[in-house]
């Protein structure tokens, strides 16, 4: 705002930081939630190594207990970190340049093979209806993409539930469906499940081995 007069002027510049600050008040909040829950699993595992490696008489049975916990727990904090990776990434706008044209369909039968022992585990059966659909993109991050959906749809299923994928191509765009009979998200959380760490249920989601960033990856990757 500039105010004129016969002595002179003021010039007045206003600048809205507000973005700015959002911007340092959520990389707080990622990397203080990070720290979180990267502390449970180390925790779990040195306490565990404490365990074998003390004095302490142990059965056979209860050494390979710890060691099973171990090499599950780190899988969890290799995923976790695995996943930090990927969306520090796409936040930063560091997009792939390995950009080719991927058949998203190939991507999805890559994803449904590998949840099978999952799916065998939980009594859930996939089917899928896939057009070939062709995307120019990085298919790593295609890849993660459709695994995060059918693997939360596997997870978050009932028992003996199913699961139905469908790929289909509507004009320039492709429309991918991942539908299962699980619960459902209640209306007043769904604007909510993509935000990162944010689970709807905490004990269910750290029980199948949940990050609470999946969907936030699913949304940057769109």
């Amino acid at each position: 705002h500039e105010e004129k007069s016969a002595d002179g002027g003021v010039i007045i510049i206003l600048t809205d930081v507000t973005d700015s600050r959002n911007s340092v008040k959520l990389r707080r909040e990622f990397f203080s939630n990070a720290s979180h829950e990267l502390k449970t699993p180390i925790t779990s595992i040195k306490g565990f190594a404490e365990m074998l490696s003390s004095d302490i008489e142990l059965e056979p049975s209860q050494k390979q207990e710890f060691i099973r916990r171990i090499a599950m727990e780190t899988e969890r904090m290799n995923g976790l970190i695995n996943d930090i990776i990927m969306i520090s990434r796409m936040e930063s706008g560091d997009i792939a340049e390995n950009l080719t044209e991927v058949d998203f369909a190939s991507v999805i039968k890559e994803c449904v093979d590998e949840v099978q022992p999952l799916c065998a585990s939980e009594d859930v059966r996939i089917s899928s209806r896939l057009d070939p659909c062709l995307i120019r993109s990085d298919r790593k991050d295609l890849y993660s993409l459709a695994s995060n959906l059918i693997s939360n749809a596997v997870k978050y299923n009932k028992k003996g539930g199913r699961v139905e994928i469908t790929l289909q191509n509507k004009g320039d765009r492709a429309v991918l469906r991942v539908f299962n009979e699980g619960e459902g998200i209640p209306e007043e959380k769904q604007a909510r499940i993509f935000e990162r760490f944010y689970r709807l249920d905490q004990g269910r989601s750290k029980a199948v081995g949940g990050t609470g960033l999946g969907l936030a990856i699913v949304k940057h990757v769109v």
